[in-house]
């Protein structure tokens, strides 16, 4: 018969057979004395916290143990291995797990789902070693972590333009974050954070809507993980999202919304400036964002497929639309020449191509500098965009005209929504557009 304890002497006494269990005081001395069994297992239970042992298998392993019922059922919980953990660390986590189990919490339903945390994998984009496998978990995922995480999970992809956008908010506002554990980041450090973005002067004007933009964008990554990561009994372990504090304390920026265009005076300077660009992409690129209104992203990644010649009009898929809906719209004779000129020539998929022809232009932030500074003339590409809808408002086009042309949301305007426009009826519209601003070019004599 095996007996449990190194007994000294005969007073020390025996706890009776390997199998079944006994109760001790569990301190290090006596887990020490503790003799495995024959074979199978051997429980011992604390004389004076129940539910907390010790389980010693026949090869000598001893695991602190914490047992008790959630839900009317027996729950045994492994703590840790004795030398690992001390008997006082041993204690104090049972007394942990113990009270989950008292509130109906299945503490190894909570190490799973941590353990399915940890086998959480994602591809991350790294800009100087290439994209690797990382494993995430909830306490040590960090910023930049979480944005790919959050990119690669969407049930429906991302646009290229909105993963651009929010990659480049976090490489500009919170570089020095991308690597901090999310749960680190605080609401004090979101405060002082949007107001040091709000009060940066950049060449586009005031931080304000930098400011609101890009904690929006940080606010949308909180928001994510706080549903992504819950404990066993469902709980968010990221409760809190810490850009609350700008709505508490209403200190959200409020960003002017620009209403900068280049007037018909202007008109004449700026063309020649555009006219005198060496780079011809970027020349044509202008125009044509000038003659329709489209946004900058939706004019370059238009391909030669969107281009009907036959019947003079072009088209933008839903999914490459901001309002994601497909925008068809006629050609004028100006654009027609254009387009025509650059299709003989191009030799690429994309009617303006970048560097790389088979990618699309990227923003000529270049171009657009030569012309400022040659014209005198200071604009955004997205101010051509807003040249096109005033002047066809000043045109008196109707509203609804407006609207198709700009490619607006009719979501909100119900009447709007019973409207479908031929795209016909646009073509006179396109052609008064593209007559004056050939006229609108040619500089008054002096």
């Amino acid at each position: 018969m095996s007996t449990i304890l190194k007994s000294p002497d005969s007073a020390t006494p025996k706890l009776g057979k390997a199998k079944g269990s006994r109760k001790i005081n569990i301190i290090k001395s006596t887990v020490e004395e503790i003799q495995p069994p024959d074979s199978g297992q051997l429980f011992i239970y604390d004389a004076k916290l129940p539910g907390f042992g010790i389980r010693v298998s026949a090869g000598g392993s001893k695991m602190y143990i914490a047992q008790g019922r959630v839900r009317n059922a027996v729950v045994r919980y492994s703590i840790g291995k004795h030398g690992v953990l001390t008997a006082d660390q041993a204690r104090t986590e049972a007394k942990r797990v113990l009270g989950l189990m008292a509130s109906g919490v299945d503490p190894n339903e909570e190490k799973r789902h941590v353990r399915n945390q940890k086998k959480l994998a994602v591809r991350v984009k790294s800009d100087d070693a290439g994209s690797k496998d990382v494993e995430l978990t909830y306490d040590t995922i960090t910023l930049s972590q979480l944005l790919e995480l959050y990119i690669s999970k969407q049930a429906k992809p991302l646009r290229s333009t909105t993963v651009y956008l929010y990659r480049g908010a976090i490489r500009r506002c919170f570089a020095d974050w991308a690597d901090v554990p999310v749960l680190n980041i605080t609401g004090d450090m979101v405060e002082q954070r949007n107001a040091s973005i709000a009060n940066r002067q950049g060449p586009r004007g005031e931080g304000g809507a930098h400011a609101h933009q890009s904690m929006r964008i940080l606010r949308t990554l909180y928001n994510y993980a706080r549903v992504k990561f819950k404990s066993a009994d469902g709980k968010s372990l990221f409760p809190d999202n810490p850009v609350r504090i700008l709505t508490e304390l209403k200190a959200w920026t409020k960003p002017k919304r620009r209403q900068t265009y280049i007037s018909k005076t202007d008109l004449p300077a700026w063309h020649k400036a555009v006219m005198g660009l060496q780079n011809e992409t970027a020349r044509d690129f202008l125009l044509f964002v000038l003659f329709t209104g489209l946004r900058r992203t939706e004019a370059a990644t238009l391909r030669w497929s969107d281009i009907n010649f036959g019947a003079k009009t072009f088209s933008i898929p839903a999914e490459r639309t901001k309002t994601h809906q497909e925008h068809k719209v006629p050609l004028c004779a100006y654009l027609i020449e254009m387009l025509t000129r650059r299709h003989a020539n191009v030799g690429s998929d994309f009617i303006f191509p970048g560097k790389d022809k088979t990618k699309p232009l990227a923003e000529p932030k270049r171009a657009v500098a030569s012309v400022v500074a040659k014209s005198k003339v200071k604009f955004m590409i997205h101010d051509l965009r807003r040249t096109c809808t005033t002047v066809a408002e000043s045109l008196d086009m109707p509203y609804y005209v407006l609207k198709r042309l700009g490619n607006w949301s009719n979501a909100s305007d119900v009447t709007g929504g019973y409207i479908v426009q031929d795209v016909e009826r646009m073509r006179e519209p396109m052609e008064r557009i593209s007559v004056y601003f050939q006229q609108a070019f040619i500089e008054p004599e002096s």
